[in-house]
C-alpha cells in the first residue's frame, strides 16, 4: 500500500503513536467505527489500526484539496503535548457524524471510571502482564481479592480503561463459572468491547468457543503489532481445555437467550425510533451465538 506511515504525525511522537501502530500509505482513506473504547479504522476493508478514546485530548476537520483526487475531508486528532496525527477519510463516511459521535465519547471520558489496581497493566509487557493474570483467581488473590462482580462491572463499563476490561474478561472466560460466565458473555454479545478485550478472552484455555479463529485474527490485526504477538504467543502456550470450551458454549448459548431478552426489552420500553447505536448495543438480532462477538458501531 506504498512506504510505511503513521499518517502524518507530528513531532514527539507519544502515546498516539503507541496505540497507532499501522502502516498505511499517506494517500490511504481510513474508514472508522466505533466501540466501547475506540475508534476501529479500516482501509478497503482490511483492519488499519485502532485509535482508544484516552489517547485522544481533541479533534477537528479540514477539507483538503488533491491534484488528482479532487477535495477531501481530513481529521486531525491530538493527544498529550503538541503529538498530532492526521489521515483522510474514506469515501462515504460522513465526516460530522464521525466528529459527533468522536467527540461525545471523549467528552464522556473527562472523568475516568475507578478500576480495581489488580487489573492495572501498566508498564508492563503484555507478556509480563499475562502472566499475572494467569497467577490471579477470581475470589481472592492473597490479600487482594478479586471479586467477580466487580470483574461483571469493569467488563461492562464503557468508561473504563481497555485494558482493565481485558483483564476482567481474561479472569471471566478463563475461570468464570454458572451465572457469572453467563452475565459476563451477555456483556460480549450485547456491548461494542474494544478489540483487545475480545482477543484477550479469546487466549484463555477453551476461550475459542467466544470467537473462531477467523474473528479472533482479525481483531488482532487492530492492536499494536506487538500485543497482537504476545497474544497469539501466550494462545499458543496454553493447553486446550476441551471442558472448558464445552461450558463456554453451553453458557454461550443461554446468555444468546438472555441477550435477545434484553434487545426485546430494549426495543418496547424505548420505542422502535431508538438507535441501538444510542442504546449502548449494535446487534439488530442475535441469529447465532458468536455472530455478534468483536462488531462496532458504523455511523
Amino acid at each position: 500500500m506504498g512506504s510505511p506511515t503513521v499518517c502524518g504525525m507530528a513531532q514527539n511522537p507519544g502515546r498516539l503513536a503507541a496505540a497507532f501502530d499501522v502502516s498505511v500509505s499517506e494517500k490511504s482513506f481510513l474508514v472508522p467505527s466505533f466501540d466501547g473504547g475506540g475508534v476501529r479504522f479500516e482501509v478497503s476493508g482490511e483492519p488499519a489500526g485502532y485509535l482508544p478514546y484516552d489517547v485522544v485530548t481533541d479533534l477537528d476537520l479540514t477539507s483538503r484539496v488533491g491534484l488528482f483526487r479532487g477535495s477531501h475531508v481530513v481529521i486531525t486528532v491530538r493527544g498529550a503535548g503538541d503529538e498530532s496525527m492526521t489521515f483522510g477519510l474514506g469515501v462515504g463516511v460522513d465526516p460530522l457524524a464521525a466528529q459527533r459521535a468522536w467527540l461525545m465519547e471523549l467528552d464522556a471520558r473527562r472523568v475516568p471510571a475507578e478500576v480495581p489496581a489488580l487489573l492495572v497493566r501498566g508498564a508492563q509487557g503484555l507478556d509480563e502482564w499475562l502472566g499475572v493474570l494467569a497467577s490471579l483467581q477470581v475470589g481472592g488473590y492473597r490479600e487482594a481479592p478479586v471479586d467477580s462482580a466487580e470483574l461483571l462491572r469493569v467488563l461492562g463499563e464503557p468508561l473504563a480503561p481497555i485494558e482493565a476490561r481485558a483483564a476482567a474478561a481474561w479472569l471471566l472466560l478463563a475461570t468464570g463459572e454458572g451465572v457469572i460466565l453467563e452475565q459476563a458473555l451477555v456483556c460480549f454479545l450485547l456491548h461494542a468491547l474494544p478489540p483487545l478485550v475480545v482477543v484477550a478472552a479469546a487466549t484463555t484455555a477453551g476461550g475459542d468457543a467466544l470467537a473462531d479463529g477467523g474473528t479472533r485474527a482479525r481483531l488482532a490485526r487492530f492492536l499494536p503489532r506487538a500485543d497482537a504477538s504476545a497474544l497469539e504467543r501466550h494462545r499458543l502456550r496454553i493447553p486446550r481445555d476441551e471442558a472448558r470450551a464445552e461450558a463456554i458454549t453451553a453458557a454461550l448459548a443461554r446468555a444468546r437467550h438472555r441477550a435477545e431478552a434484553e434487545l426485546e426489552a430494549s426495543r418496547v420500553a424505548s420505542g422502535p425510533r431508538r438507535s441501538l447505536r444510542g442504546a449502548g448495543t449494535y446487534s439488530a438480532g442475535l441469529a447465532s451465538g458468536t455472530s455478534w462477538v468483536g462488531r462496532s458501531w458504523a455511523l
